[in-house]
């Protein structure tokens, strides 16, 4: 098939099968002292004559994006590269053709990694501080709220207290007559709730509150 002409062997290895007879025959390795795109033009085929001459005559920006968008082509198989890929690869750079659709140079690729990063930071950022702000207000709820408690006469607590345990739902009651720790927050939570309701100052900010301090509809419709 075309796109079995040109593959990589091995790093520093291409294998070209000619058309005519199918005759296939390897790139030699260029050595370790070649300058790094000199190496990679080699490594793809192209002859050292016109290595050279590319090199000579474009900028090393240039070459490296043709070299990615080359091997971007090689491995999506493409036809451009199925019967000369070292010989598209030097008329790319000569001709500086513009990039396929759907290709990312390594520049693209970092400046997209980088904003995604930076926007990562902004929402962790952001969750962090409304965590902290949730924190502080519920704190400063649950102090009010035991003052509230701590401020009434006996009597007057233990009216408000049928009451809050009155506006319970079927769920919260099974929750509370099973006893434990679960009860034990149940019927806190519907105190709280309680309270809230009889203190404007704070009821205002009820809805920002845990679940577990959330009004009990029953409660927010007396």
């Amino acid at each position: 098939a075309d796109s079995e002409r040109f593959s990589k062997v091995s790093s520093g290895q291409w294998r070209v099968v000619f058309e005519k007879g199918r005759a296939a025959a390897t790139v030699a390795t260029p050595t370790e002292e070649e300058a790094p795109l000199r190496r990679a033009l080699l490594e793809r085929g192209v002859s050292p004559t016109s290595a050279e001459r590319l090199l000579t005559a474009h900028r090393e920006e240039t070459i490296q994006r043709h070299l990615e968008v080359f091997d971007w082509l090689v491995s999506h198989r493409d036809p451009k590269v199925s019967r000369n890929a070292p010989g598209f690869l030097v008329s790319s750079i000569q001709g500086d053709y513009a990039a396929p659709k759907g290709f990312k140079g390594q520049a693209e690729k970092e400046q997209t990694r980088a904003r995604a990063e930076e926007r990562k930071q902004r929402e962790d950022e952001k969750r962090r501080i409304a965590s902290e702000q949730r924190e502080v207000l519920e704190q400063s709820q649950s102090e009010a709220i035991a003052q509230f408690w701590a401020s009434l006469p006996g009597e007057e607590r233990q009216r408000l207290e049928t009451q809050a345990l009155e506006a319970a739902t079927s769920l919260q009651r099974d929750l509370i007559e099973r006893g434990g720790a679960f009860a034990r927050a149940t019927r806190q939570s519907l105190l709280d709730a309680t309270a809230l309701l009889q203190m404007p100052a704070i009821s205002n900010g009820s809805a920002n509150l845990s679940p577990a301090l959330q009004l009990p509809a029953r409660s927010r419709q007396r």
